[in-house]
């Protein structure tokens, strides 16, 4: 099981860990963000870092990916704390990416029943 967490300056939010080493950017997948990661809004930063933890976890072909990596920006990354220590680890990822699952599977069924 993989964990994420910020540097050890929390204050730094270029620098995430992954079992206690850096966290690469995936710049060669995607330039959201060249100067590092960030969280705790919806931004370039939050999306360079859900695109690397997606990575990490499933490889670096996005269309093998469970969800695409902006859903786990805007639900998790973007939510987490700004100036305080957070860890997410793989069980977390893959429980969010679950409930992001079932959210979408709700909101499709939804709308069908909203065309009938």
């Amino acid at each position: 099981m993989n964990t994420y967490s910020p540097g050890p300056n929390t204050d730094d939010a270029n620098n995430v860990l992954v079992n206690g080493k850096p966290l690469d950017l995936k710049l060669n997948i995607r330039n959201h963000s060249p100067s590092g990661f960030a969280w705790g809004y919806s931004g370039s930063g939050p999306a360079q870092l859900a695109l690397a933890i997606m990575c990490f976890e499933f490889g670096d072909n996005l269309e093998q990916h469970p969800i695409d990596y902006y859903f786990l920006k805007d639900k998790v990354i973007a939510k987490l704390p700004l100036h305080h220590k957070w860890t997410l680890t793989s069980k977390d990822i893959k429980t969010h990416i679950s409930q992001i699952q079932t959210q979408i599977v709700e909101n499709l069924n939804s709308k069908k029943e909203t065309q009938r």
